[in-house]
């Protein structure tokens, strides 16, 4: 998916030459580019805790944020 972070970059090469296992997600557009770089990077078999406090969407878009986090912790995010 083109709105992670993982798309297009050497991101994961990156943090497996470091040794990094688990990633602090934070960002706004949840519904897209958060939403696709957790599921990447848990498919990426990375451990991935979710800052919720430093996470958001626009206000028109607030269902979409509770399901996309519920969806999240479903596939195993923290």
């Amino acid at each position: 998916n083109r709105d992670s972070a993982f798309a297009g970059s050497n991101i994961r090469k990156h943090f497996k030459r470091h040794g990094t296992e688990i990633l602090l997600i934070s960002g706004v557009n949840i519904s897209a580019c958060v939403r696709s770089t957790v599921l990447d990077a848990l498919e990426r078999k990375f451990k991935v805790c979710l800052l919720e406090d430093c996470i958001g969407d626009e206000w028109r878009f607030r269902e979409l944020t509770a399901g996309s986090l519920d969806k999240m912790r479903r596939k195993g995010a923290m």
